[in-house]
């Protein structure tokens, strides 16, 4: 069954969702303020507003949503479906071909229960498990986002989507084990505009990830899929969403 907008998963999401208060010296997301800016998120939280002032704060809440369907293709094997596999491969495998990978997120849970305000900040978490070859030199690892429909249990080689040129985010990704997360302004405005309303015109599509391997020389890496207990995560910060349901 092809997707074209991620929903509940059919075998369930399981989502693990983190939430941290803390109080950050700016107003909702909007037309800009003749104001100081607020500093990055990711470093540490920042202190209240100043006493007296009202409105002038907005509590942030972080997310972490874990990926509701991925999978990965094989050019060696155009016809094949590794929707179920446990990782994730990615650059040139041995006896496979190119390899590439598929990740997408279902907002929805952001959504549950009035939680989720406007997003400040995004990051893709993605743990790798391995690589090769021995001695492979660290590797641009770029995620892009997708625009043609998929499903994990239906995507192939022969089948794969369209995806938009423009790199979202790059990290540089060795055969060594560890957790790499991918953050930008751009990845951060990718799932803005997932959640817009679909009436507006910046609206599009949620239809995942796709992460860029070095397909050359045998040069791979494996991260961890769905099926693993190395999830791939999509963290967030947003603000809460305080207004009486």
């Amino acid at each position: 069954m092809q997707v074209h907008a991620f929903g509940r998963c059919g075998r369930g999401l399981a989502t693990a969702a983190v939430f941290v208060g803390f109080v950050a010296a700016s107003g909702p997301v909007g037309p800009a303020r003749a104001q100081a800016p607020a500093p990055s998120p990711w470093l540490a939280p920042p202190g209240p507003a100043p006493a007296g002032v009202q409105g002038a704060a907005a509590v942030l809440d972080t997310a972490e949503l874990g990926a509701a369907e991925d999978a990965w293709v094989s050019s060696a094997r155009a016809g094949d479906n590794f929707g179920g596999d446990s990782r994730l491969y990615i650059g040139e495998r041995p006896g496979y071909g190119a390899t590439r990978p598929l990740v997408g997120f279902d907002m929805h849970d952001l959504d549950k229960g009035r939680r989720g305000g406007a997003v400040t900040a995004v990051e893709l978490v993605l743990e790798n498990t391995g690589g090769g070859l021995a001695g492979d030199p660290a590797r641009d690892v770029p995620i892009h986002r997708v625009d043609g429909s998929w499903s994990e249990g239906g995507v192939r080689w022969n089948n794969f989507p369209g995806t938009h040129g423009d790199r979202l985010a790059t990290l540089a990704v060795g055969v060594s084990s560890g957790v790499y997360r991918w953050r930008s302004d751009k990845l951060t405005e990718l799932v803005q505009r997932w959640r817009l309303p679909k009436w507006q015109p910046r609206h599009l599509n949620n239809r995942g990830l796709y992460v860029q391997g070095y397909e050359t020389a045998g040069s791979h890496r494996a991260f961890g899929s769905s099926e693993s207990s190395q999830r791939p995560k999509l963290r967030l910060t947003h603000e809460r969403d305080t207004k009486t349901p």
